[in-house]
């Protein structure tokens, strides 16, 4: 079957060449090389349109939410500045109805002063003076007064204010301001921003309310009140907004400029703007605007409480900008497909010639011991019948490796157990010995419970599992360990050290035990001293160490030296580390886990024996 392939096929980049003719038709390859070349490239051709297209749609229809959302979100945020300047000048207002509704003010008003001079000095005008500076010092509106006038016609004159002083009342009279707002019957009009009436200012313009003050009685007319608010009554509001480098401005309805970025611009007519002609039915919206050779866009909301317009101007080149990078990333994925679209052609194409390729490389896996079936390399032509019986010989070869493991398995898993069971009459005759000693020293239920820990054990130990988990194991030591307390009256304690995770790793059963036993026997009894065994378990990064460790009597260099071998050298007259114990679990271990695992036995003679184990934790 093999003398069937091609004798001589090499693999030259993205080409496949046989140079075998008498097995293969050179044409019929040619054909298939240049087709692999063709379906990239038309590949590539098909791909062009959908991702052009993609690419656009995304374009534009980023483009237009862009603009979407820049126009919502300008319009939300201008309606909460907005909502925040009403408030600004409603709490203005209540300072004003404060000034027309206040009994004291309508009571020294309604007063008939026969001199002018007694207006100016009578002690209830005195004590009304305090009275409004105090409610102007304690109202929220002082800093933005500019100037409050209480004005009677029986002559009281009552100010407040740092520039009240110097302003002018009949100027005031003269201004259109004043004779639009005194018929307005005491409702407030802002009209907007003017000059500051006073002589001298800190404040170049006001926002001034002009009130009438009616008698409560019966309506007549005592006077009037003005209060000229600061500009940054308005642009306080202004400024915590954060424009990021966009115009902000606000006008009033006869087109002046209350506020705008530009602080110059206050005060400013804004008229000669064409484009405000056409807002004066809108509440809100946007226009677009060539100004100074530049495009510009304005987004503007009307204040229902003034009539005033805020602007707030979004140039141009900010959505250049964006749609600038919307560019960007239409281009990334227009080239981004064309890159998955040459990848799956490339990937196309080395389909169309990987089966000899397949062939080659299961040959090499073969050599080197991989005999599972390939089923890429089958298939209903001469290449595939190939690939197929190439694909039987393997799983043939596989079979036969197969039956000679399951023979080699069945001998080691006798082994094991022949090894095993060796163990059960030894701790079982040991048991029955510790039991017998304890019902010669104690007549009491002591030997109930010592019976108890017996039948637990030997049903662990009889358990048909070859791994536990190491609490389980530990379980079955501490009855052991339980029986041992009893017949020496508590000469050793056996102390513990490890992290609760471990406890579920699986170890080989009864592998703890008889080590323990040793420590008993062989170290503590003959000691005079009280006994201590450590049992620590650490878990490393891919293995779990054991070690077990007692403070007895020792073992001889010679029996340390012979552990491990087939007989131990043991004397006499001195008890050593039996072959039944420490050998066997050794053996047992590397049989079952392999050699890199095992025992190791460390000693001082009078000192200490510590025992170590290593297992694996790869077969948890």
């Amino acid at each position: 079957m093999l003398e069937d392939l091609p004798k001589n096929i090499e693999k030259d980049n993205l080409n496949i060449r046989v140079i075998n003719l008498k097995k293969f038709n050179f044409l019929g390859l040619f054909k298939i090389i240049t087709l692999k070349r063709k379906l990239i490239f038309y590949f590539l051709i098909i791909s062009f349109i959908p991702s052009f297209l993609i690419s656009n749609f995304y374009y534009f229809d980023e483009g237009n939410l862009l603009e979407e959302y820049t126009e919502k979100n300008t319009i939300n945020n201008l309606t909460y500045i907005v909502n925040n300047m009403d408030k600004r000048l409603k709490t203005a207002e209540q300072l004003s109805d404060w000034t027309i509704i206040n009994r004291s003010t309508n009571k020294m008003l309604n007063i008939n002063y026969i001199d002018k001079t007694d207006a100016k000095t009578s002690i209830e005008l005195i004590e009304l003076q305090e009275n409004i500076d105090d409610i102007l010092l304690s109202s929220s509106m002082e800093k933005f007064t500019a100037s409050l006038i209480i004005k009677g016609n029986n002559g009281v004159d009552i100010r407040a204010g740092k520039e009240a002083e110097v302003i002018n009342t009949d100027e005031i009279k003269n201004t259109q301001w004043y004779k639009v707002q005194i018929k307005n019957k005491g409702y407030i009009d802002w009209m907007g921003i003017y000059k500051n009436p006073a002589k001298i200012y800190r404040s170049k313009y006001v926002l001034p309310v002009i009130r009438p003050i009616f008698d409560n009685r019966n309506k007549n007319t005592l006077g009037w009140t003005f209060i000229g608010f600061k500009v940054s009554l308005i642009s306080e509001v202004f400024e915590k907004y954060e424009t990021k480098g966009k115009d902000l401005f606000i006008i009033d309805h006869n087109g002046n400029i209350i506020y705008h970025t530009d602080s110059d611009l206050i005060g400013l007519s804004a008229k000669k703007k064409s484009y405000l002609s056409n807002l004066k039915n809108k509440d809100k919206g946007s226009l677009i605007v060539e100004e100074d050779n530049q495009r510009k866009k304005f987004y503007y909301l009307k204040s229902e409480l003034t009539n005033w317009i805020v602007f707030q101007e979004l140039q141009h080149s900010y959505l250049d900008r964006q749609k600038r990078t919307l560019i960007f990333l239409s281009v990334l994925i227009f080239f981004l497909s064309l890159f998955i679209s040459l990848t799956i052609a490339i990937f196309l194409s080395n389909n169309l010639t990987k089966p000899l390729v397949n062939i080659k490389e299961k040959m090499e896996e073969i050599s080197f011991g991989d005999f599972d079936r390939n089923k890429n390399i089958e298939g209903e032509d001469e290449l595939g019948l190939l690939g197929r019986g190439i694909n039987n010989m393997s799983e043939n070869i596989q079979k036969l490796l197969d039956d000679l493991v399951k023979e080699e398995n069945k001998k080691r898993d006798i082994e094991f157990k022949m090894l095993q069971t060796q163990i059960n009459p030894h701790f079982l005759y040991n048991t029955l010995n510790a039991i017998k000693w304890i019902a010669i020293m104690q007549r009491s239920t002591v030997i109930s419970e010592s019976i108890t820990s017996l039948g637990r054990f030997i049903r662990g130990s009889l358990n048909d599992s070859k791994e536990i988990t190491i609490s389980e194991e530990l379980n079955l030591l501490n009855d052991y360990i339980k029986l041992m307390k009893m017949r020496y009256r508590d000469k050793f304690s056996v102390n513990y050290k490890y992290n609760e995770h471990v406890l579920n790793r699986k170890i080989l059963k009864l592998i703890l035990q008889p080590i323990v036993e040793n420590a008993i026997f062989h170290g503590i009894e003959p000691k005079d001293d009280f006994g201590i065994i450590l049992i620590n378990i650490k878990e490393k990064e891919n293995f779990i160490e054991i070690e077990i460790e007692d403070n007895g009597v020792g073992i001889e260099e010679v029996d340390l030296n012979n552990i491990f071998l087939k007989t131990n050298i043991k004397s006499k007259k001195r008890r050593g580390y039996s072959q039944i114990g420490i050998k066997n679990i050794n053996e047992r271990i590397k049989l079952y886990y392999g050699n890199s695992f095992g025992i190791s036995v460390k000693s001082v003679r009078h000192e200490f024996t510590k025992v170590l184990i290593r297992i694996p934790i790869s077969r948890i």
